[in-house]
C-alpha cells in the first residue's frame, strides 16, 4: 500500500514509526528539512520537502497512485485542503487532523463536500476515551464500535466476579443480558471462548454488545458499577472542552476550574452584595467568586473567626510573657540559669486553624476542634443575617455596578455586568467612559468632543445615546479581530523558532545528560570536512579546484603550507573524496593522540565542553539574527510575498548555516584546544611592553632617552620634507594606517 503522511510532526512520526514495520511504501511530507532527515534516516523512508497543500508537491509525492493520504500538520486548512487536492488528484482515501471545534461540527459536510474518508481528532479521542472509563469505572478498558453504538468492554476476572470456575453457556442461560465474550487472556495466551470455556481467577475476558446490554452484564457478573459523583477538571485546553461536553451528554456532573484563585480578591468580591456596601477594584471581572447578596456565610465566619483567634492568642502571648519575666526574675536572685523565652510567632498556627476550620479530616488536636466547633456556631449565626440582607438588597434595587472604562474585549465587559444578574437581582450596570478613553479616543472621540464643544456643554456632562455604545461595541469587535490576527501571526513565526528551538536543546540535553558523544563528533567532523572540500574542490576538473583556499581554511590544524602541492599527473587520478579522506584521517590521528595524551574520561569531557560552547554561543546569536530577520520580513507583504513563508524559508536557511558553522567551529576547537596540567608550572609571558620613564633599557639599545612627541595638525606640514600638509601627503614614516 502507498501512504503519503503530510505533516512529520509528534503525530506524524508516530505513524510513519507504527506503519514502517508493515512493509508499506511511505512518503512524508513536510516543510521542515531537519525533522525530515531525521525521519529518513530512523525510519528508512522517502521524505519530500515542501508545503503539503501545494499540487506540484503532492504530484511529486505520488497522491496519484496514492491509496491512503494522512493530514496531521498542526493547521486544519492545511489538512483540508491537502486532501482535497489528494482527493482531486486520484487519491484512493484520505484522513484529516482536524482540531477546531467548528471544523468538528461540520465533519459530516467535510467528508461529503471534500470526500474525506475520516475525520480524526486526538484531543476528541482522549476525552471521550476519558469519558468512557468515567463511565464504566471498573473495567479496564473500553472501546467504541460502529460510530459509538456499540463498546468492547475488557474486565479481570476476581473472586468476586461470578463466572470465575463455571462454563460461559451455564451462566448465560441464567442471564438476559444479550452480549459476545469475543477474547479471553488465559494463562498468559490469547484465545477464542466457546459455550465450554471456563474462566479462572486471574484472566482477562473481552465482552463485546450494546451499551446498555454490558452494563446489565457487569451487573450480572458481580461487578457493581459505583457513580461517579463528581468530576473536577483542571485546565482549559480543547481537550478539557471537548471532555466536557462528552461528560454532559453522558449525564455526568462535573465543574470546570481553569482560573487561577485569588483567595483575597476572591473575599472581597463575595462580600460587594452586602447592604451599603461600595467596593473599589481595579478589576472585578475575572476573580471566579460570585457577588453574594446580603454577604457570604463562609467568610462573614472565617472573618469572624479569625479576629477571635488572633485576640485570644495575643491574651495568651502576654500571660505567658508575664510569667516568662517572673520566671526570669526568680532565676536572677536565685543565681539560676535563665530559662527560654517563650515562643511569640502565633502567626503559622492562625493560618493552620483557619484552613482546617472548615475542613473534615480525622484529628484529635484539642484547638483544631474547638476552631471547627466555633465555625459552626458562626455560619449558623450568620444565615438568619444574611437572609435578611439579601431580601433588604433586593427590595433596594439590588446591585448597581459602575464601570470606569470600557475593556477592549467584549467578554470581560459581560463578565462584569453579570455581577449584576445572578441570584434572581433586579440590578443594573452602566459605564461612564471619557472621551480621552482608548476606544472613544481611537473611533470617534474628536467628533463627539467637537459636538460638546459646539454646543457649550459641561465637560461633565453625561451624554447617553444607543448610537454611541453601539459604535463601543464595535470598536471593541474591531479590537478583538485586530488583536486575534496579531496573535495569531506572532503564534505563527513562534513556531517557527518552536522547531528550532526543540532540535537544539534536543542536542544540548544529549551532552548534559553525560551522553558518550565521540561517535556524533567524528560524524560531525566528516560532514564539515566533506562540506568545506565541496565548496572549494567545486570545478569540474582538478585544474579548477581551489588548492590555496582550502590550505588557508585548514592551515596551522589540519594543513601545513607545503599540503596539496600535486603534479600534474596525479591531478588526473585525484578525486574530491581522496583529499576529504586524507583531512577526515588527519583529524582521527589528532584525537587519537589527545585522548593517549589526556586520557579517555578527560577527552569526554573535552568533547562536551566543545560541542555545549559552540552550540550556546552560536545559538543566541542566531536568536537575535531571527528577531532581526522577523522585524523587517512585513515588508515582504509589499512584494506580494508571504511574511510567514518568507519566514521560514529564510530562517532555517539560516537555522542550517548555524548547523554548519557549530560543526566545523566545535571540531576546530577539539583539534586545537591543550590541556594545562596540574603539575605542570605557568610561564609567565610579556603581554604588554613598559612604557614610561621607569622603563627598562632593552638589551643592545644605547640608553634610553626619552622622546618628546609632538602632535601633527591636519594642516601643518609632514615633517618628512616633502613640502605638502600632512593630510595630503602620502610618507609611511608619519601616516602608518596608509
Amino acid at each position: 500500500m502507498k501512504i503519503i503522511i503530510v505533516g512529520n510532526g509528534k503525530v506524524g512520526y508516530a505513524i510513519a514509526s507504527q506503519l514502517a514495520g508493515e512493509h508499506h511504501d511511505i512518503v512524508m511530507v513536510d516543510d521542515n528539512a531537519v525533522a525530515l532527515q531525521r525521519a529518513e534516516n530512523a525510519l528508512d523512508v522517502m521524505c519530500i520537502e515542501g508545503n503539503g497543500a501545494s499540487i506540484r508537491v503532492l504530484k511529486e509525492a505520488g497522491a496519484q497512485s496514492a491509496d491512503l493520504v494522512i493530514a496531521v500538520t498542526n493547521l486544519d486548512d492545511t489538512n483540508l485542503l491537502c486532501c482535497f487536492i489528494a482527493k482531486k488528484l486520484g487519491a484512493g482515501h484520505t484522513i484529516a487532523r482536524v482540531r477546531s471545534p467548528e471544523y468538528r461540527r461540520d465533519a459530516d459536510m467535510l467528508k461529503k463536500e471534500i470526500g474525506l474518508d475520516m475525520v480524526i481528532n486526538p484531543d476528541l479521542a482522549a476525552a471521550q476515551e476519558i469519558a468512557r472509563i468515567v463511565s464504566t469505572p471498573s473495567a479496564f478498558s473500553v472501546e467504541p464500535f460502529a460510530g459509538g453504538r456499540i463498546d468492547m468492554i475488557g474486565f479481570d476476572v476476581t473472586d468476586q466476579t461470578i463466572v470465575a470456575g463455571r462454563s460461559l453457556s451455564e451462566f448465560s442461560s441464567h442471564t438476559s443480558a444479550k452480549v459476545l465474550f469475543c477474547v479471553a487472556v488465559h494463562g498468559g495466551e490469547t484465545v477464542i471462548p466457546n459455550g465450554a470455556f471456563v474462566p479462572q481467577i486471574g484472566d482477562k475476558l473481552y465482552m463485546i454488545g450494546a451499551k446498555g446490554q454490558l452494563q446489565h452484564m457487569l451487573h450480572s457478573l458481580g461487578h457493581s458499577q459505583p457513580k461517579v459523583k463528581a468530576v473536577s477538571i483542571l485546565g482549559g485546553s480543547r481537550t478539557a472542552m471537548y471532555l466536557a461536553w462528552e461528560l454532559k451528554k453522558r449525564g455526568i456532573e462535573h465543574n470546570v476550574l481553569n482560573a487561577k484563585q485569588h483567595e483575597r480578591e476572591a473575599e472581597i468580591v463575595a462580600q460587594a452584595g452586602k447592604q451599603g456596601a461600595v467596593t473599589i477594584a481595579t478589576n472585578m471581572a475575572g476573580r471566579g467568586t460570585d457577588i453574594m447578596l446580603g454577604g457570604n456565610v463562609t467568610y462573614m465566619a472565617k472573618a469572624t473567626l479569625r479576629k477571635e483567634l488572633t485576640r485570644q492568642m495575643n491574651a495568651d502571648l502576654e500571660v505567658l510573657k508575664d510569667e516568662y519575666e517572673h520566671a526570669k526574675a526568680r532565676a536572677k536572685a536565685q543565681g539560676l540559669p535563665i530559662p527560654p523565652a517563650p515562643d511569640t510567632a502565633y502567626e503559622a498556627k492562625v493560618e493552620m486553624l483557619m484552613t482546617e476550620c472548615d475542613g473534615h479530616a480525622d484529628t484529635q488536636d484539642a484547638d483544631i476542634l474547638a476552631a471547627r466547633k466555633r465555625f459552626d456556631e458562626l455560619v449558623e449565626e450568620y444565615e438568619p443575617e444574611v437572609k435578611r440582607e439579601a431580601e433588604a438588597v433586593r427590595e433596594a434595587g439590588g446591585l448597581f455596578i459602575i464601570g470606569t472604562e470600557r475593556h477592549e474585549s467584549r467578554r470581560i465587559d459581560n463578565q462584569l455586568r453579570g455581577r449584576a444578574g445572578r441570584q434572581g437581582d433586579p440590578g443594573a450596570s452602566r459605564f461612564f467612559l471619557s472621551l480621552e478613553d482608548d476606544l472613544m479616543r481611537i473611533f470617534g472621540g474628536e467628533r463627539v468632543q467637537g459636538l460638546m464643544d459646539t454646543l457649550g456643554l459641561d465637560e461633565d456632562m453625561p451624554i447617553e445615546n444607543k448610537l454611541i455604545t453601539n459604535t463601543i461595541e464595535s470598536a471593541q469587535k474591531k479590537l478583538e479581530a485586530s488583536n486575534f490576527a496579531i496573535r495569531k501571526q506572532v503564534l505563527q513565526y513562534d513556531d517557527v523558532m518552536n522547531q528550532q528551538r526543540e532540535i537544539i536543546y534536543k542536542q544540548r540535553q544529549m551532552v548534559l545528560d553525560g551522553e558518550d558523544i565521540s561517535d556524533k563528533l567524528h560524524e560531525m567532523m566528516k560532514q564539515s570536512i566533506d562540506e568545506t572540500c565541496e565548496s572549494f574542490l567545486s570545478g569540474e576538473t582538478a585544474d579548477d579546484w581551489d588548492f590555496a583556499a582550502l590550505r588557508r581554511h585548514y592551515l596551522n590544524w589540519l594543513c601545513l603550507p607545503t599540503d596539496f602541492n600535486y603534479t600534474a599527473e596525479q591531478l588526473n587520478d585525484l578525486k574530491r573524496e581522496d583529499v576529504a579522506k586524507v583531512l577526515y584521517e588527519r583529524g582521527m590521528s589528532i584525537l587519537e593522540s589527545k585522548e593517549q595524551k589526556y586520557g579517555a574520561p578527560m577527552m569526554r569531557e573535552l568533547e562536551r565542553i566543545c560541542l555545549l560552547r559552540n552550540v550556546d554561543s552560536k545559538w543566541m546569536e542566531h536568536i537575535d539574527n531571527m528577531d532581526q530577520l522577523k522585524q523587517g520580513m512585513s515588508l515582504r507583504g509589499y512584494g506580494q510575498r508571504d511574511p510567514i513563508v518568507e519566514y521560514r524559508i529564510e530562517g532555517f536557511a539560516m537555522f542550517d548555516e548555524m548547523i554548519a558553522t557549530i560543526r566545523e567551529d566545535a571540531v576546530h576547537m577539539l583539534l586545537t584546544i591543550e590541556v594545562r596540567q596540574q603539575n605542570q608550572e605557568p610561564k609567565r609571558e610579556q603581554v604588554a611592553k613598559p612604557t614610561g620613564e621607569g622603563a627598562p633599557a632593552q638589551a643592545g639599545a644605547k640608553g634610553a632617552t626619552p622622546v618628546r612627541v609632538t602632535k601633527i595638525g591636519r594642516n601643518d606640514p609632514c615633517p618628512c620634507g616633502s613640502g605638502l600638509k600632512w593630510k595630503k601627503c602620502t610618507c609611511k614614516e608619519y601616516h602608518p594606517d596608509l
